[in-house]
């Protein structure tokens, strides 16, 4: 498995930190965690990211704004204990 950390500060904006999906083609990654600064950019950016049948974790997905990305092409799981919501969502596989 193939793991690459890469840390950019959301001090002076979220450019720098969204940016860096950027660096990737579409549908490149297996798994996507979005917690932290920048969430619904980072949504936005992670929906076409991440490849078919691919997951992405959304933690404390209360606190988003806009999860509409993540409303077409994908199956939903969602937890909640009460205080915070965990999404997670698996993209579709493609219609041949």
């Amino acid at each position: 498995m193939d793991v690459e950390y890469r840390f950019a500060a959301t001090t002076s904006g979220c450019a720098e930190y969204v940016n860096q999906l950027l660096a990737f083609p579409d549908a490149t990654f297996d798994f996507i965690m979005v917690d932290g600064s920048c969430r619904d950019p980072c949504i936005s950016l992670a929906s076409v990211k991440v490849k078919p049948g691919g997951i992405i974790v959304v933690d404390n997905a209360d606190e988003c704004h806009d999860l509409s990305p993540l409303h077409g092409g994908f199956a939903r799981y969602s937890t909640d204990n009460g205080v915070w919501r965990t999404d997670i969502y698996t993209r579709l596989a493609r219609e041949h």
